[in-house]
């Protein structure tokens, strides 16, 4: 995404160790930010979902036809796992102290 014509593996490893943090450090304040407090799990992997669509059916077919070319469902499975850690993440941060 960043260096879309870079052969070098070396480049393309340090490249995506910089933009899939971001990518998924964006969305995880989204979902923090617009998630209710109750049933946080569920609504992670539904907003998950919804994610996957836009970024793999509208965002990358658009902008980035290398990622689009990929296969759809390992994608969309990465989508769906990091859902529920962020809703995980998020219920175990959002339980009330004892």
């Amino acid at each position: 995404m960043l260096l879309p014509s870079e052969g070098d593996f070396r480049k393309l490893l340090a490249a995506a160790a910089v933009v899939h943090p971001l990518v998924s450090l964006f969305w995880s304040v989204v979902l923090w930010l617009t998630l209710p407090r109750r049933h946080v799990v569920l609504w992670a992997l539904l907003a998950s979902v919804a994610i996957a669509l836009l970024d793999l059916k509208v965002i990358a077919p658009a902008f980035f036809p290398q990622v689009a070319a990929l296969s759809f469902w390992p994608q969309f499975a990465d989508h769906l796992m990091w859902g529920a850690c962020a809703g995980l993440g998020l219920q175990y941060r959002r339980r009330p102290e004892h």
